[in-house]
């Protein structure tokens, strides 16, 4: 097998998907404003405009549509806990590409409807969807585990964290650009069933379309041997059977670190939109500028220090790198020294994300890293599910500077277990 195409197509898979899912960002905030003062009679707005009475809260609070769409987005992301592990698992059984191609039809469709989201409900039933298909990124880094040797894995993981990177830079402002034109108030108006911003949802359709096509002609099968069938346990619950003594630490070390990161990074959005009043093709820049610094260290600086620098130092440099980031963005009141700020948040997610998923590759058997891989991920997964939620609601209770602040405790915390693991 020609291991260079399989490659390439891994990472173009990853790119195309990470556009069409991040073209929602920059109109996140606007979508969000735009149901609740349209569709604010329906079901689930009116079921989420109680939950702040059950802490005593009001619903007056202008940071209230944030604590909403951490709701959505932690949704979204219970799901991928639920189903990342078992796409993985299942992809270590029948192969990478069938499950490749069933969670990509599944972005499709749930595109598709979101299209027609004219309603909150219909909109929700769209992320449901998503989330329940979005296992991609881990059979791709399962993927590209089979094709790379122990020494070159985390430069394997660093092109996908690349291509990952990549998609973020292009996704943001091609939604804020789709959500800018004129057109879209045309097609709303002339079909008021569609939903708002329908542009951006019709790109990504479309690139979900661009990526089931790169999958089912360019994408070729990376599993070599593939595991035994067995009677299914959720891998997340089965973790305290795994023959891979390891994995505990570094799943808990994967939450904490994702945690945190997903909290800032759901916040910073709703931050950008709030504090400095940005809109949505301004925000999409923002990510620009964070995909760009990235994919700068992903798809060339940890290349380069891969083989001569090992995993578990890079893990660290990561830390100490998002703590400074962190701690820089607490005291910003400036815009532009919250955009330098961002370099050292970008640097330690870059070194410490992919640095992570090779020390799990490395110490798992080449029958298990798909399972392993998921489960990590999953883990991942359940972070994202509860920080969402939980730094909305911090964000809606105390203001954003104590998410800044949070973020870096937490990533300060687990400097103190990364040392419990070997040198790999």
């Amino acid at each position: 097998m020609n291991k260079n195409p399989s490659k390439f197509s891994l990472i173009l898979t990853v790119f195309v998907d990470m556009v069409g899912f991040s073209i929602l960002f920059p109109i996140f905030p606007n979508l969000l404003k735009w149901f609740l003062e349209n569709d604010k009679d329906s079901f689930s707005i009116q079921a989420l405009l109680k939950i702040p009475e059950y802490f005593g809260l009001s619903n007056s609070n202008p940071y209230y549509f944030v604590l909403i769409g951490g709701i959505v987005g932690s949704l979204y992301s219970f799901l991928q806990f639920i189903f990342s592990p078992v796409w993985g698992r299942l992809s270590d059984q029948i192969g990478r590409k069938k499950i490749l191609t069933l969670t990509t039809i599944g972005s499709v469709f749930s595109y598709a409807l979101w299209i027609f989201s004219d309603s909150f409900n219909l909109f929700v039933i769209s992320r449901i969807i998503s989330g329940t298909m979005g296992g991609n990124i881990s059979v791709a880094s399962a993927s590209m585990a089979d094709l790379s040797s122990e020494k070159d894995r985390a430069k394997s993981m660093g092109l996908i964290g690349a291509g990952i990177g990549l998609g973020f830079i292009f996704g943001p402002p091609i939604g804020g650009l789709l959500a800018s034109l004129n057109l879209n108030h045309e097609l709303n108006n002339s079909y008021p069933f569609l939903t708002y911003y329908p542009l951006a949802a019709i790109g990504s359709l479309t690139l979900a379309l661009i990526n089931l096509f790169l999958i089912l002609f360019y994408y070729q099968e990376t599993l070599i041997t593939k595991s035994e069938k067995k009677d299914f346990t959720h891998p997340v619950l089965d973790l305290k059977n795994s023959n891979l003594k390891e994995l505990p630490l570094i799943c808990f070390i994967y939450f904490i670190y994702t945690f945190a990161f997903s909290g800032f990074e759901f916040s910073f959005n709703f931050y950008l939109n709030l504090f400095f009043n940005l809109n949505q093709l301004q925000i999409g820049y923002v990510f620009v500028y964070l995909g760009l610094l990235i994919v700068f260290v992903q798809g060339g600086l940890i290349r380069r220090l891969s083989g001569k620098v090992s995993n578990l130092k890079l893990v660290n440099y990561g830390i100490i790198l998002l703590v400074i980031g962190f701690s820089m963005l607490y005291f910003s009141k400036n815009f532009y020294f919250s955009m330098f700020s961002l370099i050292f948040t970008a640097f330690g997610s870059a070194f410490l994300n992919p640095s992570i998923s090779a020390i799990t590759s490395i110490f798992s058997s080449t029958t298990e890293q798909g399972k392993n891989l998921g489960i990590m991920r999953g883990f991942g997964s359940l972070a994202r599910a509860i920080a969402p939620f939980s730094f909305g609601f911090i964000y809606f209770t105390l203001g954003h500077e104590k998410v800044f602040l949070i973020s870096g405790i937490l990533i300060l915390g687990i400097l103190f277990l990364t040392n419990k693991l070997k040198k790999v």
